[in-house]
């Protein structure tokens, strides 16, 4: 089976668009640095950075079924596990997108995502390149090996960082 691999730029003029519909009455967004997280996940809705950083962005649905749900735990745990440090400076941030929500739907149509998806988004001086992670789906039901992908594709795009 032939591997589909996508690569994009998001467009900023796009997305900040798109965010401040989603977002309605919310302040502006805190500088990357700033750390605006329950535990690991983003509490904020999705924004673009302005400058420098990793973003984790993954989709779900509002009731996810059992097997899909230990896909976004293990994720969650992953980084949880191994990404304090970083969530906590602001140098990797991660979002759950309901993708069944209305009011996410311009970033569904922005990151062309499916119901469940996972997304590397890797800025440089405020432009993002954002990669899906397709290879997490034939882990399913191997959530020590989805742990180690996303931990050892997190830190590669960290290290892409410096």
């Amino acid at each position: 089976m032939q591997k589909r691999i996508v690569t994009f730029v998001i467009s900023a003029v796009l997305l900040v668009g798109l965010s401040a519909g989603c977002s309605g009455d919310s302040p502006t967004p805190p500088p990357a640095g700033a750390s605006q997280q329950s535990g690991v996940r983003s509490t904020q809705p999705y924004e673009l950075r302005t400058g420098d950083g990793v973003d984790i962005v993954y989709f779900e649905t509002a009731e996810p079924c059992d097997c899909m749900a230990e896909v976004g735990d293990a994720v969650e745990r992953s980084i949880e596990t191994y990404f304090q440090e970083e969530i906590r400076s602001g140098v990797l941030r991660f979002f759950v997108v309901v993708s069944d929500d209305s009011a996410n739907s311009g970033l569904v149509k922005t990151f062309n995502s499916q119901p469940f998806d996972m997304f590397v988004v890797e800025f440089d001086d405020g432009k993002g390149l954002a990669t899906p992670v397709y290879e997490i789906w034939n882990l399913m039901g191997d959530n020590d090996a989805i742990i180690e992908l996303v931990r050892a594709l997190v830190q590669k795009s960290l290290d892409g960082q410096g």
